[in-house]
């Protein structure tokens, strides 16, 4: 009979500092790698650039109420009047340029412009309230050949505010800061003569 075969002692090991050191320096280093990443990936999560919010077209609304036009000095002044109605809870300003900016649309296109000469006054409308809010557009009248003189006539006037409103048929309002869009719709009344000043 053969004696039973015995494993072959394994000898100990000894206790090493420097295995050790070693162990802890290597566990050290993965912890503060583990940590950089997921600082790192949670700073570029916050600092990633966030999507701007819709432009609102329903809550400031706006009803054609007037078409004034004059011949002030050698421009044509078109003055358009709007009731805008605030469905807010709380009042809205109407900011001028450069946090709001009245664009027009020509009757052939759906492309905006901006409308450079346009003005109106800033205006707080009250929560739930409605308030006339006037647009004047400039057309210096050098710049389509023509001048004040010539469109003393009706009918001059007539053909030249014909010829102009094809490049306005529509406005809208944007109001960059809050992100309110107010389409206004196109003139449907005959424009009013304003006396010469």
């Amino acid at each position: 009979m053969s004696s039973p075969a015995t494993a072959p002692e394994v000898p100990k090991k000894e206790f090493s500092w420097k295995r050790l050191f070693i162990k802890a320096a290597g566990f050290g280093a993965g912890f503060r790698l583990a940590v950089c990443f997921v600082l790192g990936g949670f700073l570029w999560y916050s600092a990633r650039p966030k999507p701007q919010k819709p432009w609102n077209e329903k809550t400031i609304t706006a009803t054609f109420a007037e078409l004034t036009v004059g011949v002030v000095q050698e421009e044509l002044r078109v003055q358009f009047t709007y009731a805008l109605h605030n469905s807010l809870d709380r009042d809205y300003l109407l900011p001028s340029i450069p946090s709001g900016e009245l664009m027009t649309k020509s009757e052939n296109s759906s492309d905006l412009t901006p409308a450079k000469s346009a003005a109106w006054d800033t205006v707080t409308i009250p929560a739930k309230q409605t308030v006339r809010v006037t647009f004047t557009i400039s057309f210096p009248l050098p710049e389509y050949n023509t001048n004040a003189m010539t469109l003393e006539s009706i009918d001059k006037l007539s053909e030249f505010m014909g010829k102009r409103m094809k490049e306005v048929n529509s406005l809208e309002f944007y109001d960059y800061v809050g992100r309110y869009r107010i389409l206004m719709p196109s003139p449907d009344a005959k424009p009013k003569p304003e006396k010469k000043k």
